[in-house]
């Protein structure tokens, strides 16, 4: 993917996932290293200050032995607080939240009371506000469905999911209302009036905890999944493209027939008939801009499962047939797919633009797709509409690569 030059990206990723960054060249900048730097540590030492200096509430909550925690012993808490935060300003804030709500206070010069991890604070945070475990229960569904959602719900989105999976008695609107009230400061509410989880690292510790930690109140994702596609399917359909993509995703993180037994059908297809019965048209959710831009090889077998088209023609490229879309951008997943259901003959020509899927492909320089178009019965004397073959189109693009592969088939221009 090509970006224009003034687009410029700011890419995070943890110290133990750098891996995946590896390839991307991109200038790297490492937080780790930076914590030793003079320029990171006044930053983080002027905010926690600024937060003692304007909240009488913190200032007499880190008292020692009855003294005020000022002078050398203020700079002491300020260097022992900014060392633990390892960089991060959210854990600064949230501890310091809960000192200012006086749920910690400093009993010794060490500070031994104080969160080690922004784990750590979130447990205490949770352990705070549900001391029960029915007190959690009531809130959980809200939390599992904002979890699970693609794009953030509205307050109606959130309580059609929540109640989607009820099997007894319907949850009201106002005892909703008092339960969504309790995750005030868990759940940002955006401009939209849509709500979200507040940051990453807290929606990374409903769903999973390293060995050694708590697995007090980690969520099943899974549930939310099937409480957004039961509202979806019951409530909104028939199902535009754009949702149909996003019904089949939740359809199939579900799961719902997994652990069913004895099944008249397989799983796979009562998802599917889930997903045809919902939907208002599956070939146009196949071809959907999303789903042509950047291919779910899952949800697209589910839908075709369920009967959407193979031979479907996607809005891009003037109508160009999904087939020859995903041979001249390189998509070798969804284009081997696609010729599992029996898409259009490959040595057809578009019929807008004359050119078969081995010609686009050729052209555009995708030599595994040129293989696997040729393994599957292209042949290299298939012309387009102007009667050039694929390896002219290679060969006024440069790819030698490719140019030997058709010539070794018999390829000429």
């Amino acid at each position: 993917m090509m970006f224009p030059s003034w687009l410029k990206m700011v890419v995070t990723v943890r110290s133990q996932m750098q891996g995946i960054a590896s390839l991307l060249p991109f200038h790297k900048l490492n937080l780790d290293r930076l914590r030793d730097t003079d320029e990171l540590q006044k930053d983080l030492a002027d905010y926690i200050a600024f937060r003692i200096n304007n909240s009488p509430s913190i200032t007499s909550s880190i008292q020692v032995t009855g003294a005020k925690v000022e002078g050398s012993s203020q700079s002491r808490f300020i260097a022992h607080l900014a060392e633990l935060s390892r960089g991060s300003f959210l854990f600064i804030k949230l501890t310091l939240d809960l000192i200012e709500r006086g749920h910690l206070v400093m009993k010794s010069s060490s500070f031994k009371v104080l969160p080690v991890s922004l784990n750590e604070i979130f447990l205490l945070n949770f352990n705070l506000k549900f001391p029960t475990q029915r007190s959690y229960e009531q809130v959980q569904p809200i939390l599992t469905s904002c979890l699970a959602s693609l794009c953030p719900m509205n307050a109606y989105e959130i309580y059609h999911s929540v109640n989607a999976s009820c099997t007894q008695t319907a949850l009201g609107w106002d005892e909703f209302l008092r339960r969504f009230k309790t995750l005030s400061g868990f759940l940002a509410r955006r401009m939209d009036d849509t709500y979200m989880l507040f940051h990453p690292s807290f929606r990374e510790w409903l769903t999973r905890r390293e060995d050694n930690e708590s697995h007090k109140f980690l969520l099943d994702v899974r549930v939310g999944h099937a409480n957004i596609a039961l509202r979806m399917s019951r409530l909104e359909a028939p199902l535009d493209a754009q949702k149909t993509l996003e019904l089949g995703h939740h359809v199939l993180k579900a799961h719902l027939y997994k652990n069913s037994r004895e099944l008249p059908v397989p799983p796979r297809d009562l998802q599917a008939l889930w997903v045809a019965a919902a939907s208002a048209d599956l070939s146009a959710a196949l071809v959907a801009d999303r789903n042509a831009h950047s291919p779910n090889v899952k949800v697209s077998n589910l839908l075709l499962l369920a009967g959407a088209s193979p031979d479907a023609s996607s809005p891009q490229r003037d109508g160009t047939p999904l087939l020859g879309l995903c041979a001249a951008e390189g998509f070798d997943e969804m284009l081997q797919l696609l010729l599992k259901f029996g898409a259009a003959p490959v040595n057809a020509c578009d019929i807008l633009h004359g050119e078969t899927p081995l010609t686009m492909a050729a052209a555009a320089g995708h030599k595994p797709l040129v293989e696997m178009l040729l393994r599957r019965g292209a042949t290299v004397a298939a012309a387009n509409s102007k009667g050039a073959p694929p390896l002219l189109g290679a060969v006024r693009e440069g790819h030698w690569d490719i140019c030997v592969v058709l010539l070794g088939q018999g390829g000429t221009c």
